[in-house]
């Protein structure tokens, strides 16, 4: 009788745990990169897109097995455009590094800022308008790009504090009205 009731524990206790769905990766909004690699010690830049979720979304045009939206290409400038995708087996990871800082939009400002640039994106230049910065476009409101840990990162933060210094060197009252958000980031 006690055998009974232990095999009927441990299969009751096994079904379960099959039954129990791994809780999800990635959140709504979440923004997610890939590294790409020239040499192997560090990478070279890495790719980012805002993860979507899979399945249909209200006031998105998607396929339900697309779950993120990104600009599609670093090498065809002159064709690129913002669109959803299927991570596939690319290991991707998050990274909201700017929450600290700065609030995330609601959903709504999300699928609306998505909506925007869906088919409609700027043309990729790397330091001006990048995929990091369509994704935090969509996440904080306003384009940023760090490239952290990238061959490229020095190049993208000194653009960053030639830029910063023409937006930020106006007067007293024009920075406290600005609405740069390099301003906020980076005050000098």
């Amino acid at each position: 009788m006690m055998r009974r009731s232990l095999v009927f524990l441990a299969l009751f206790g096994l079904h379960l745990a099959l039954s129990i769905e791994p809780l999800p990766r990635f959140q709504f909004g979440d923004m997610v990169y890939v590294a790409r690699y020239f040499l192997r010690s560090r990478p070279l830049f890495t790719h980012w897109a805002l993860y979507v979720e899979k399945g249909q979304i209200e006031g998105l045009q998607k396929r339900s097995e697309e779950d993120i939206f990104h600009i599609n290409s670093v090498f065809r400038i002159r064709l690129s455009a913002c669109i959803f995708a299927a991570m596939g087996n690319v290991n991707y990871t998050t990274s909201n590094y700017l929450d600290d800082i700065v609030p995330v939009q609601t959903r709504v400002q999300m699928i609306e800022k998505i909506q925007q640039l869906h088919h409609h994106c700027n043309l990729w230049w790397p330091r001006a308008h990048n995929c990091e910065h369509v994704a935090t476009s969509i996440r904080y409101g306003f384009e940023h790009s760090e490239q952290r840990g990238t061959w490229v990162e020095n190049w993208i933060r000194n653009y960053q504090r030639r830029r910063q210094r023409k937006l930020c060197s106006c007067s007293w009252t024009m920075r406290l009205f600005s609405s740069s958000s390099l301003c906020l980031l980076y005050p000098y």
